[in-house]
């Protein structure tokens, strides 16, 4: 399942079930930002523990000999997962998410002792507090990170996803975070590098993710609001030292296409004149949707708009697209794309259906 199929409505409707969620998928696709993210939209509270780092007691409590007046019993303490959820409620957080993060990466004996309060919402005396669930993300097995096998009895309580990064819910992030036009460009380029769901071969390379290419980016752009970044020999080292040395030579090879794009500047003086990528070259077409995208505003719109139209048509329904959420809907009111929209009603339709 891809990651634009979880929309908000959908893990809302799981929340509601109280039941608990596993998403699996390869390291560094975006997991744990889905879910706090999640949290943050639906003002829930949510509560992270890096299960690797736990032993069972940190589940369930440790057991202390107590005297009370029927003698002397053993009673569980207080698990730290618990009092930092009462934490949250106290601040008014009644609602929320105990996230056990990289669980699949857990010892065997962690995995068990939090089994309870999947199914029973209960470990010895502690029990989840209502309006809180317990959602789990962690990595395959054939991911090479570390996990273990997933228990018969434990996936039997989750709805367990795998799931895989896409596209166009990355694209829609990396615009709404100030990601640079061109690695934008690349990814949409060049889908497979970025975007595949396949296991690393030699674990002990370095494995090109969305995560580590945006870890690449913010290294690589560093505030460059220019379309041209650094091809010297030192930076593509550096680059490989984040996603590896094909993916970089791939990056860096398409880096080169800048030559082939017009300033933004001519663009929005002529957009009927301004310098075109040849038919051909996909990628150099890539790369000037994205300049576009990055620069537009309500004031340029229309002029940018009538650029996008001179590329190829498959471009076209994606950039508008893109334009439309980067304005809130400011390029609805544009005459350039009433127009266009009239005489393209097959693209819009495949697009925006």
């Amino acid at each position: 399942m891809k990651f634009s199929s979880l929309t908000t409505n959908m893990l809302t409707k799981q929340f509601n079930t109280g039941h608990p969620l596993c998403l699996r998928a390869r390291a560094g696709v975006g997991k744990t930002n889905m879910i706090e993210q999640f949290c943050a939209d639906m003002d829930l509270g949510i509560v992270t523990e890096f299960t690797p780092a736990m032993d069972a007691p940190d589940a369930m409590g440790f057991l202390i000999p107590t005297k009370t007046d029927a003698g002397p019993v053993a009673m569980y303490s207080k698990p730290n997962w618990l009092r930092r959820i009462e934490e949250k409620i106290a601040l008014g957080l009644d609602s929320g998410v105990l996230f056990l993060d990289e669980y699949l990466s857990a010892d065997h004996l962690v995995q068990k002792a939090f089994a309870p309060l999947m199914s029973e919402r209960r470990i010895g005396e502690w029990s989840l507090p209502d309006g809180w669930v317990v959602w789990v993300a962690g990595n395959r097995t054939i991911d090479k990170a570390g996990a273990n096998k997933m228990l018969s009895h434990i996936g039997n309580r989750m709805c367990v996803l795998d799931v895989e990064a896409d596209l166009d819910s990355w694209t829609t992030w990396a615009n709404d975070h100030d990601i640079h036009p061109m690695y934008i460009a690349f990814a949409q380029a060049r889908p497979g590098v970025v975007f595949h769901n396949d296991a690393p071969k030699n674990p002990d390379d370095q494995q090109v993710s969305p995560r580590s290419f945006v870890y690449a980016h913010d290294f690589h752009a560093d505030d460059n609001d220019s379309m041209s970044l650094d091809t010297d020999v030192v930076t593509q080292g550096i680059i490989a030292g984040y996603i590896g040395e094909a993916a970089t030579a791939e990056l860096f090879g398409f880096l080169k296409t800048v030559d082939e794009l017009p300033t933004i500047q001519e663009i929005e003086a002529n957009p009927a004149t301004a310098k075109l990528p040849n038919e051909y070259r996909m990628d150099a077409q890539y790369a000037a949707v994205q300049m576009v995208v990055h620069h537009v505003n309500s004031d340029n719109i229309n002029p940018l708009f009538g650029y996008i139209t001179r590329l190829n048509k498959e471009l076209q329904a994606s950039a508008a697209k893109q334009m439309i959420d980067k304005t809130k809907g400011t390029l609805l009111n544009s005459a350039a794309l009433g127009k266009w929209i009239s005489e393209n009603p097959a693209l819009i339709s495949s697009t925006f259906a």
